[in-house]
C-alpha cells in the first residue's frame, strides 16, 4: 500500500496508524494507538531487490530479545505481515536529530554542552551494557535513534545490531556513512565501533559540523579510513578526547563509551577559565584594558580601579 495512504490503516489488529515520523529507502516509522489508546511507534521494514533488509532487520532483532536496559527504547512486538516486518516499540517524545534542528532554526550551532553530555551517558551506559553483558554492538549510532523520553535519552533502532562474540558482515547498504568507524566498511565489526560513531553524534550536536564531510559513500569510506578528522572546531581539550575515540585502530579508542564521557566532563572542566583581578598602578597610555562582561571592576571611591585580568585555569 503506498505509504500516503497508510494513516488510519491497522496493519496489526488493534494498532492504528496515525502519521509518519521518518522515513528511508527500505523502512519508515509511525505514530500509532494500540489498545487502550496507549502511544507506540510501528516500523516498518520491507525487502527490495538484491538486499533483504528485512530479513537481517528480523536476525538483528533475534538478537536483541533479551536485551533489557532503561536507556533502550523498549521492544514491544515483531510481527511479519506479508513480506514486511512490523516491530512495535515505546513512542519517545522526539529525537537528538530533532533537538539539533530546532536550535540551528533558533541561530545556534548546536545544543548546550551540559545537556549534550547528560543525554550521551545515557547512550553510553546503553551500549556499555550491550557490549560487556551480551556482546553486541548497535552499528548505527546517530542523532535520529538517540531518542528523549521523559528527559532522558534512549537508544532506539536495533536494525543493524551484531554480535562482536560471533562476528557476522555488515551489510554496506545499511550502515549510515558519516557515522560509520572504518572497520564497518571491511564488515568487521569491534567492541569499540559504536564508541566512534558517539564521538561523531557528540561534535556534530555540539558545534553542527561534522569530522569527515564526504558527499559519496566511497568519500566518506576512505576518509573514514585514511583521513585526519577535522576537530577545528573543538575546544583543544575536546579534540582530544574527541581524536582518541575517532582512531583508526579500535584497540587505541577509549575502554568504554562512558570513558569517551568521563574524558569529555573532564575538557569541559579544564576549559573552563576563572579572571583574577591583578591590582596595578594606573595603566600608561597604549596598554589595553581587558573589561570582565559579567563583574564590574572595583571602585575607589568613584573612580574605578585601573588594572589587569589574569586568566587562571580551573
Amino acid at each position: 500500500m503506498p505509504s500516503l495512504q497508510l494513516a488510519g490503516c491497522e496493519l496489526i489488529s488493534g494498532y492504528r496508524l496515525t502519521h509518519r515520523i521518518s522515513a528511508g529507502s527500505t523502512s519508515e516509522v509511525w505514530a500509532a494507538e494500540a489498545p487502550g489508546d496507549l502511544p507506540k511507534a510501528i516500523k516498518i521494514v520491507r525487502n527490495r531487490a538484491g538486499w533483504r533488509r528485512a530479513d537481517e532487520e528480523f536476525a538483528a532483532l533475534e538478537r536483541m530479545q533479551r536485551v533489557r536496559h532503561p536507556f533502550l527504547l523498549s521492544l514491544e512486538r515483531i510481527e511479519w505481515v506479508g513480506l514486511q516486518l512490523l516491530v512495535v516499540t515505546e513512542l519517545a517524545d522526539e529525537s537528538l536529530r530533532s533537538c539539533h534542528e530546532r536550535a540551528r532554526r533558533q541561530g545556534r550551532r548546536g545544543q548546550p554542552r551540559r545537556q549534550l553530555l547528560d543525554r550521551l551517558r545515557d547512550a553510553a551506559e546503553a551500549l556499555d551494557y550491550m557490549a560487556d553483558d551480551h556482546g553486541l554492538q548497535h552499528l548505527d549510532v546517530k542523532p535520529e535513534n538517540l531518542l528523549l523520553l521523559a528527559g532522558r535519552a534512549k537508544l532506539g533502532d536495533f536494525g543493524l545490531v551484531r554480535s562482536i562474540t560471533a562476528p557476522e558482515p555488515t551489510h554496506p547498504g545499511g550502515l549510515t556513512p558519516l557515522y560509520a568507524a572504518p572497520e564497518l566498511f571491511a564488515g568487521s565489526p569491534h567492541r569499540h565501533s559504536d564508541q566512534y560513531s558517539l564521538a561523531i553524534v557528540f561534535q556534530q550536536l555540539l558545534t553542527g559540523r561534522m569530522p569527515f564531510r564526504g558527499e559519496s559513500l566511497s568519500e566518506l569510506a576512505r576518509q573514514h579510513w585514511h583521513a585526519e578528522p577535522d576537530l577545528s572546531d573543538l575546544s583543544p581539550a575536546d579534540r582530544d578526547a574527541v581524536a582518541r575515540a575517532l582512531s583508526k585502530d579500535p584497540a587505541r579508542r577509549f575502554p568504554s563509551c562512558r570513558d569517551l564521557v568521563a574524558a569529555l566532563d573532564r575538557s569541559e572542566a579544564s576549559d573552563q577559565v576563572d579572571f583574577v583581578l591583578d591590582l596595578e598602578p594606573e595603566s600608561q597610555a597604549g596598554d589595553t584594558a581587558l573589561q570582565c562582561a559579567t563583574e564590574p571592576l572595583p571602585t575607589q571611591g568613584d573612580r574605578p580601579i585601573s588594572g589587569k585580568l589574569r586568566p587562571t585555569v580551573l
